[in-house]
Order: structure tokens, then C-alpha cells, then sequence
């Protein structure tokens, strides 16, 4: 591969290769998302569909948290 290549390469990956922090996740929009699910789901499900949805938006938040590394 030639270096011109290999440049242009480069180029076009760049917003993968720098890690796009993603927007801010807002509180009030999970949970409202969360809460329009529920009368379509079982408690069981919706229990096990919670427990998912808050762990990402905590994955989704770490992102501004200081002391995350």
C-alpha cells in the first residue's frame, strides 16, 4: 500500500480512530422511553428489559463523569 493510500485511508477513519464521544444522554428521555414500553411487556420482561436499559445509559454516562477512565 502506498503511503498516499494508506493517507486517504487514514482520512476517512479518522471519527472512528478519535473515539466520537457520544451526545449526552438525558435522564428524563430514558425514562420516559422506558416507561412507554411497559404496558406492552410482561413484568418479568419489562424487569429484565429495565435492568438492560439502565446499564446503558450508565455505559452511556461515563463518558462525563471526572474520575472515569
Amino acid at each position: 500500500m502506498t503511503r498516499n493510500k494508506r493517507a486517504i485511508i487514514m482520512k476517512n477513519n479518522s471519527p472512528k480512530l478519535n473515539f466520537d464521544i457520544p451526545p449526552r444522554p438525558i435522564r428524563a428521555e430514558w425514562e420516559k422511553t422506558i416507561a412507554a414500553l411497559r404496558p406492552f411487556l410482561s413484568d418479568e420482561k419489562f424487569a429484565e428489559t429495565e435492568k438492560v436499559h439502565w446499564r446503558m445509559f450508565e455505559r452511556a454516562s461515563r463518558w462525563y463523569t471526572p474520575d472515569s477512565r
